[in-house]
């Protein structure tokens, strides 16, 4: 068949990851400074006999083969877009090239992708603000990934429940070196030992400037508040951090949300790929890439 449409689903830094304490809900507030790199599963739409489906294809496809149907991100997203415009049935098709449940907001980033490509489908497609509150539905990362889908990455500061998306201008032109060891890190697991230490920190965070040098600063001044539990459980991460920060050239180095991925930023699209071949030869996934501009302003 022929897919009609198709789009990147970038992955989500988190340059800063400031955590509260967990409400009696379940939930933690959140401010996060978020950027997003050329790097990500692809989603394509094409058209279907008659109801939504999934096609899912790539190097990690089978890290979603036990995922049922409606717990897929990809149709959630579609079949909530359904019960808000008119929409043809549709097929999509996943190519998985990340890693899942890696600290990178992949499978969110791949229902905001879907969201936005069937939302232009449509026959009257919901405004962009309409667009990002209803993508509340698919979790804390929801608004944030939907949001950069839309404006082409650039960056954005997620608050709150993660449902407060401020947009803060075009990315600096930075590259970056994403490298997961291959571990496993269960999210619930990292947020557990996060509450049982119970880190006093506050959320607030000074915000950047446009610049590259700005932008390092912001994120050197902030923190990843789930960075210590999670290397409680895979250790690992603590090597990979340590190996980025140490690579020529590297101008930071974190981890990203719950772990176990980590990332490096560079000014130099060479050294990012010469630390990128580094990390493939000790045998984790990597990637270099530049960083998504965005809409330049903060509108």
């Amino acid at each position: 068949m022929t897919f009609e449409g198709r789009r990147l689903a970038p992955i989500k830094l988190n340059l800063t990851l400031h955590v509260g304490a967990v409400r009696s809900d379940g939930y933690h507030p959140v401010s996060s400074l978020c950027v997003f790199p050329a790097i990500g599963d692809e989603v394509a739409l094409g058209p279907a006999s008659d109801d939504f489906a999934l096609e899912v294809t790539g190097p990690f496809a089978d890290d979603l083969k036990d995922v049922p149907s409606e717990e897929n991100l990809v149709l959630r997203a579609a079949r909530l877009l359904a019960g808000e415009v008119s929409v043809p049935p549709c097929r999509f098709r996943l190519a998985k090239r990340v890693p899942a449940a890696s600290g990178l907001g992949g499978g969110t980033a791949d229902a905001a992708a879907a969201l936005c490509l069937l939302n232009e489908a449509s026959e009257a497609p919901l405004p962009r603000s309409e667009l990002i509150a209803l993508s509340r539905e698919l979790g804390a990362d929801g608004p944030v990934c939907t949001a950069a889908a839309l404006r082409g990455g650039g960056i954005l500061l997620a608050e709150g429940d993660g449902d407060r998306v401020s947009p803060l201008g075009s990315a600096p032109p930075l590259f970056t070196v994403v490298s997961n060891p291959l571990v496993p890190v269960p999210t619930g697991a990292v947020f557990k030992r996060f509450d049982a230490a119970m880190p006093a920190a506050g959320l607030r965070q000074r915000l950047p400037g446009m610049g590259a040098a700005a932008l390092v600063a912001a994120a050197a001044r902030g923190r990843n508040d789930l960075r210590l539990p999670a290397r409680t459980i895979a250790p690992i991460i603590g090597r990979v951090e340590r190996d980025l920060s140490r690579a020529p050239g590297s101008l930071f180095a974190r981890m990203s949300g719950s772990g176990a991925s980590v990332f490096a930023l560079f000014a130099s699209p060479l050294d990012a790929a010469r630390c990128a071949r580094a990390e493939r030869a000790r045998g984790r996934w990597a990637e270099a890439a530049p960083l998504l501009r965005g809409i330049a302003g903060g509108a």
